[in-house]
C-alpha cells in the first residue's frame, strides 16, 4: 500500500477486475486515455485479466487501484511502457468515481503514483501523454509544475475532429526539489476548501 495525502494505492489484482472494466467501459476513459470500444468484450476481457495476473519480476505495466482514506475504490493509476533499462515509465491515471473529480484528489493520485515510479522503482523519468482537449489534466500538470516536452500535432481523432497531445514529462530530482512544497500547498487548498 502506497499513501497519499487523501488517497492510497494498491496493487491491482484479479478481485478488482469488474470495477476497473467498468471504469474503462466509461467515456471518460475512452476519450482520454485508451479507447478499447473497438476490441471484442471476450479479447479485451482476456487481455485485463492477463495484465492483473502479471507475475513478471520486471513488468512492463502496473496497475494500482486508488482508494481514498476510508478504503473506497474511485480510480485507477497505470504506471505502463515501464522501460526499467532506460529508467523511465509513462503514467495514466482516470477517477472512475464523478464524486471525486476536481477535488484534488487527482493531484494527490499522481504525487503518491510518482513517488511510487522514482523512489519504489528507482526509475528516472516519468511522462504523460494529455491530449489538448483534457483541460483538468493540463491544469492539473501546470500546477504540479511538470514540464510539456512536446506537442504532437493532430494525433488523437474525437468526435470526427482531430486534437494534438501534448507530452509532459518529469525528472525524479525536479519532482522530489517539488513534492513537499506541493503536498503543502495541496493541503491548505484542501482546508480552505471545507472551511467554505
Amino acid at each position: 500500500m502506497h499513501k497519499g495525502l487523501f488517497v492510497n494505492l494498491r496493487r491491482a489484482d484479479t478481485s478488482d477486475f469488474n470495477k476497473i472494466m467498468e471504469w474503462m467501459s466509461s467515456p471518460d476513459y475512452s476519450n482520454n486515455i485508451l479507447d478499447y470500444s473497438n476490441v471484442p468484450p471476450d479479447d479485451l476481457r482476456i487481455f485485463m485479466l492477463n495484465r492483473l495476473n502479471n507475475v513478471d519480476k520486471y513488468p512492463s505495466y502496473l496497475y494500482f487501484i486508488v482508494e481514498t482514506k476510508k478504503g473506497a475504490p474511485i480510480g485507477i493509476a497505470t504506471l505502463n511502457n515501464i522501460n526499467w533499462k532506460d529508467r523511465n515509465l509513462s503514467l495514466e491515471l482516470i477517477i472512475g468515481d464523478d464524486k471525486f473529480r476536481g477535488k484534488m484528489y487527482g493531484i494527490d493520485i499522481c504525487i503518491t503514483a510518482s513517488d511510487v515510479a522514482f523512489s519504489v522503482l528507482n526509475m528516472y523519468k516519468l511522462w504523460s501523454y494529455i491530449y489538448s482537449f483534457n483541460e483538468q489534466s493540463i491544469k492539473m500538470c501546470k500546477w504540479l509544475g511538470v514540464p510539456q516536452e512536446a506537442i504532437l500535432k493532430d494525433q488523437k481523432l474525437s468526435d470526427g475532429k482531430l486534437f494534438d497531445t501534448y507530452v509532459f514529462g518529469m525528472l525524479k530530482p525536479d519532482f522530489y526539489k517539488l513534492k513537499t512544497a506541493k503536498q503543502k500547498q495541496l493541503l491548505e487548498a484542501s482546508k480552505k476548501k471545507s472551511q467554505q
